[in-house]
C-alpha cells in the first residue's frame, strides 16, 4: 500500500526538481543528443514555446509527466510482492534518473 502511495509523489518530485529539465533543456556539449542541462530545473521557463511554437512547454511537460508516472507503475506491479518499501524508493529514484530521463 505504501509503495503504491509513494509512487505518484516521488515521481512528481523527481520530475519537477530536475527531470523535466534533463529532458527539455537545450544544452550544448558532449552529452547534447542524450541529456539536457539543469537550467530549467524546478519548471523554470514553464511558459516557453516548444517546437515550432505551436505548443506551450508546460503542456508538453505535463503530457510527458503522465508517462513518468505510468512507467514506474508498471515496474511496481512486477516487483510489489518481492521488494520492501525502502528498496523500492531507492530503485525508483535510480531508475528514473539514469534510465528513464536520459
Amino acid at each position: 500500500m505504501v509503495m503504491r502511495a509513494s509512487l505518484p509523489w516521488l515521481s512528481s518530485v523527481l520530475w519537477v526538481m530536475f527531470g523535466s529539465s534533463l529532458v527539455f533543456d537545450p544544452v550544448s556539449g558532449p552529452l547534447e543528443p542524450f541529456i539536457g542541462g539543469l537550467q530549467w530545473a524546478g519548471l523554470l521557463n514553464w511558459d516557453q514555446p516548444w517546437g515550432e511554437g505551436q505548443l506551450n512547454l508546460g503542456a508538453v511537460v505535463l503530457f510527458k509527466f503522465t508517462f513518468a508516472i505510468i512507467t514506474p507503475a508498471l515496474l511496481l506491479v512486477a516487483v510489489m510482492e518481492h521488494i520492501n518499501v525502502g528498496a523500492w524508493m531507492a530503485s525508483l529514484v535510480a531508475w528514473s534518473t539514469f534510465v528513464y530521463l536520459p
